[in-house]
């Protein structure tokens, strides 16, 4: 058994980078230079700060919109919110550390099976989230019976399990991801159940990459052939184009990690693309909702106008009152 464990982890480190990068079972030397060490540092810091920041704003918002019927998808893409801020906020600290060039520690190995329980989780949510469009896509009128309120917050609490139980599993010895710190990447732990996050990560990546495009393809001939859409109303097209770019962002994740050793780039130059555009992966999921989405665009906006008027009312206020007190100052001399 060990002997097979063994050559399973050679097998899956060696193997085409994934979702984390899993060339090797040790922390790697640094190999960023000076300048592109502080910039990285500063850059991937500020990109973690101005996600961290978006999501919590999105969670804010989709708390108006969350139900247990057809609205049940936003209470998962609040779900998706909060599995983004917690990785963002990990990941603070791990480029926190990669800049401040602190040596391995403890908290890399937390770092590490949070940014891999994140994912999984993330790509669990998404699933749940094209499930539910299929069941009140193809039976409205029986969805609600058969996804109950209870039901569906017995999902969102096998969610939260999974994300805990996941984060803890690769924190023990027997399988893990470790984020390095000199270097910005992340390695296996040589065990012998590390070969399970490997397989669950790849799974993850397909299903991120053909489920979601072969279901939405499915759902949109469904409702063509029931005659529900016609893809002639604003409505629809807006529709299409939402689906068309979520769909996109999913496959060209997939394809990136899984095939991203074709590009033949220098291990500086991959290893800076690879972790921006891992980081904005959280943003990409959510944003066609913010950005196609018209009822959630205009929340947006309308959050932000509220914001501004209050400021400004706020600011009207202080100023009368600061005048009356100038006023009075005078009539009292």
């Amino acid at each position: 058994m060990e002997m097979l464990s063994s050559l399973f982890l050679v097998v899956f480190a060696t193997r085409v980078d994934c979702y984390p990068s899993f060339r090797a079972m040790e922390c790697a030397e640094p190999f960023f230079s000076d300048v592109a060490h502080k910039i990285v540092g500063v850059e991937t810091i500020l990109l973690c700060i101005f996600s961290f920041i978006l999501q919590v704003l999105l969670l804010k918002m989709t708390h108006k919109f969350c139900g247990w019927q057809s609205d049940f998808s936003y209470t998962l893409i609040r779900m998706m919110n909060i599995v983004g801020a917690i990785f963002y906020a990990t990941e603070f600290v791990g480029h926190l550390r990669f800049i401040l060039f602190t040596p391995n520690a403890t908290i890399d190995r937390f770092i590490g099976a949070v940014f891999m329980a994140c994912f999984l989780t993330d790509t669990l949510i998404g699933m749940c989230l094209v499930a539910h469009r299929v069941v009140y896509t193809i039976i409205p009128f029986k969805a609600e019976r058969i996804l109950t309120p209870v039901v569906l917050k017995i999902i969102l609490l096998f969610i939260a399990v999974y994300f805990i139980a996941m984060t803890c599993f690769m924190c023990t010895p027997v399988a893990g991801v470790m984020y390095c710190p000199r270097s910005m990447t992340r390695y296996i732990v040589k065990a012998s159940l590390t070969m399970v996050i490997n397989w669950m990560n790849t799974v993850s990546n397909y299903l991120v990459g053909i489920s979601t495009v072969t279901a939405y393809t499915f759902l949109l001939i469904f409702l063509f052939i029931r005659g529900n859409i016609t893809f002639r109303s604003n409505a629809e097209l807006r529709m299409m184009v939402q689906i068309a770019v979520m769909s996109t962002i999913g496959l060209f994740y997939f394809l990136y990690w899984e095939f991203r050793q074709l590009l033949n780039l220098d291990r500086q130059t991959a290893t800076i693309i690879y972790e921006n555009l891992t980081l904005f992966y959280y943003d990409a999921v959510v944003l066609p909702y913010l950005l196609l989405n018209k009822t959630f665009r205009d929340e947006f906006v309308r959050t932000f106008s509220r914001k501004k008027q209050e400021k400004k009312v706020f600011c009207i206020t202080v100023a009368k009152i600061d005048s009356f007190d100038r006023r009075a100052s005078s009539a009292k001399n």
